[in-house]
């Protein structure tokens, strides 16, 4: 679990391999990454919250455009 460096959106990944870009405020989904085949291990954004960096068991690292 990780919030967005602005605290507006929180971002959970675990043991099934997909990152859920949660919006705080309305409580809903906003944005969903896939790629990792194993579960995601790490989180972390850019410090001008552009990008989002994952860590993954399957031994990948992904960079992803956050549009949050």
């Amino acid at each position: 679990i990780k919030f967005s460096p602005d605290g507006q959106h929180l971002t959970i990944a675990g043991y099934i391999p997909i990152i859920s870009i949660w919006n705080i405020e309305t409580q809903k989904v906003i944005a969903e990454k896939r790629g990792h085949t194993k579960a995601i291990i790490a989180l972390s954004y850019s410090s001008d919250r552009k990008y989002l960096a994952s860590a993954s068991l399957d031994g990948t690292i992904n960079i992803w455009k956050a549009t949050l």
